[in-house]
């Protein structure tokens, strides 16, 4: 789910917790500078500007502390956000780098492994693995195969 958090102009993802496969450890969650400008962009996640708790992850044996926050807004209950700099983080098969893509300003062509058949009256006409996906603000995604 992509989350938009107050005084942040990038989203981030919130994840399901039940999805993550390794422990949540709760950690001290940072008081933001009084001073700091009306918006922040993707940086500082330690730092929210709504309730809720940090937590740190052991990946591959580092602790990587206050990597994620759950919010304690219920509209987010069983999510976690997480931060985006220690994560390879990927959409079909393509790398996202610098933060998610927003949904409502988007004309994305993303190489995908998805399986996508094409039938018609139950006779299959196409059937590819490496189709491309187009995704444009408002309208579905359009697939394009070799």
């Amino acid at each position: 789910m992509l989350v938009w958090e107050p005084r942040r102009v990038v989203p981030m993802y919130a994840v399901p917790e039940a999805d993550l496969l390794t422990p949540l450890a709760p950690t001290a969650t940072p008081a933001p500078p009084a001073d700091l400008p009306p918006m922040l962009g993707p940086v500082n996640f330690g730092w929210h500007f709504q309730n809720g708790q940090a937590y740190s992850l052991v990946v591959a044996g580092v602790e990587l502390d206050g990597v994620a926050f759950r919010p304690a807004d219920p509209d987010l209950d069983g999510r976690v956000i997480l931060e985006w700099a220690p994560f390879d983080w990927v959409e079909e098969d393509q790398p996202v780098t610098g933060h998610p893509h927003d949904p409502f300003k988007r004309i994305d062509l993303l190489a995908s492994g998805r399986r996508i058949q094409v039938a018609y009256d139950g006779v299959v006409l196409a059937d590819t693995t490496g189709a491309i996906a187009l995704h444009e603000t408002h309208i579905p995604v359009r697939w394009y195969l070799p």
